[in-house]
């Protein structure tokens, strides 16, 4: 029950400090975000369809920030999610988002979803107009109950500009 709440406090921490005025929309637009790219990112393959990412992700491992990081809750980016080849629900979410931009021009957003007081991140496509669990292999086939949502890019912003700030809340 910590963890949930840990994790919970954690989330809600990030997508609060997301609607903190870090610059401003141009200056996100502009900076490394939509450019956002990192060494060994050509090793990862063209895919033909979404769900070839969510099975190319299938692979990596799910474990805990605390066996990875040795703290409670910690937003991985992208190349650290592909290099290590683990990580959690917001880092795999992370790492899908930033391939389907890059490869498909979609327009993620990271979606904190609460089902009987669990708390998640899942991707949802306003393109495809669909929700999907990365970590859990799976589409939503109904709307989910929607605690927050974050666009891609400035979750993304927050982790690589802010990275020494999001996961190191504590209760």
């Amino acid at each position: 029950m910590k963890k949930f709440i840990a994790v919970m406090v954690v989330l809600m921490g990030l997508m609060t400090a997301c609607d903190m005025e870090y610059g401003t929309a141009e200056e996100i637009e502009i900076g490394n975000v939509y450019d956002y790219d990192f060494e060994g990112s050509e090793e990862i393959p063209e895919f033909k369809t979404i769900n070839d990412v969510r099975i190319y992700l299938f692979y990596f491992n799910r474990k805990p920030d605390s066996e990875i990081w040795g703290t409670e809750d910690y937003w991985q980016t992208p190349k650290e999610t592909y290099l290590l080849k683990t990580g959690d629900c917001e880092d795999f979410c992370l790492l899908f988002s930033y391939i389907i931009k890059k490869q498909f021009n979609y327009n993620p957003e990271l979606i904190l979803v609460s089902n009987n007081n669990i708390f998640h991140v899942i991707v949802f496509i306003p393109e495809t107009q669909q929700y999907i669990d990365v970590i859990l292999k799976y589409i939503l086939d109904t709307t989910p109950k929607i605690i927050k949502k974050i666009p891609y890019e400035k979750a993304l912003w927050m982790t690589i500009n802010y990275h020494e700030l999001v996961g190191k809340y504590r209760l």
